[in-house]
């Protein structure tokens, strides 16, 4: 008895479709909205809890944030040179997120979470490029700050950027994105300067 085409890509989706489910942070990345402008969103990716507060890594260039999840952003800080900045919110964030050890080898798989075009949560499967940042899970605008995982759900990086055609149309490669590792800025991660 042969099966149908349509059965058999089924299954695929099916599978496809459970793998990346597994993907998902306990918490996944949250959408942020911007001050002055509140129809401006972005993403966050929740860290820990300490003092009462819940903690957040996002990109630089999605400041000034105005609210986390409708909670007010009570403080910002921008790292010195990269486009990272670490958000405290009075609350929780359940439970966070777990750093990678290591940088994501060329090819290993890779899944992006953010909120894209500030409307749904993206879940998106790629790889890591030849160069540490490089990936191509797919990727639009709002998903900058979003979470970059590896196949162990380990937070590796926060999604920076799409890759933009240069011409006069600015066409978005949504295939081709760079994220931020987060390998060798524990320290700042748990205590920005000025704590």
């Amino acid at each position: 008895m042969r099966t149908p085409l349509a059965a058999v890509l089924m299954g695929v989706m099916f599978v496809v479709c459970c793998d990346l489910e597994q993907a998902v942070l306990p918490r996944p990345a949250v959408r942020i909205t911007s001050h002055p402008n509140p129809t401006s969103t972005a993403s966050a990716v929740p860290l820990w809890n300490r003092d009462g507060y819940a903690w957040y890594v996002t990109c630089a260039h999605c400041l000034p944030v105005a609210a986390v999840d409708g909670q007010v952003v009570m403080f910002s800080w921008k790292h010195p040179k990269l486009d990272l900045a670490l958000l405290k919110v009075k609350g929780d964030v359940g439970v966070g997120s777990v750093l990678a050890q290591e940088v994501p080898g060329f090819g290993e798989r890779l899944t992006a979470m953010g909120h894209g075009l500030g409307e749904f949560l993206q879940l998106t499967d790629g790889r890591a490029g030849y160069t540490p940042g490089d990936m191509t899970c797919p990727v639009i605008f709002g998903c900058s700050g979003g979470a970059v995982l590896n196949s162990r759900n380990e937070l590796v990086g926060i999604i920076r950027r799409l890759r933009v055609l240069n011409n006069p149309w600015g066409v978005p490669v949504t295939h081709v994105s760079q994220y931020i590792p987060l390998r060798g800025l524990e320290t700042w991660l748990k205590h920005p300067p000025g704590l």
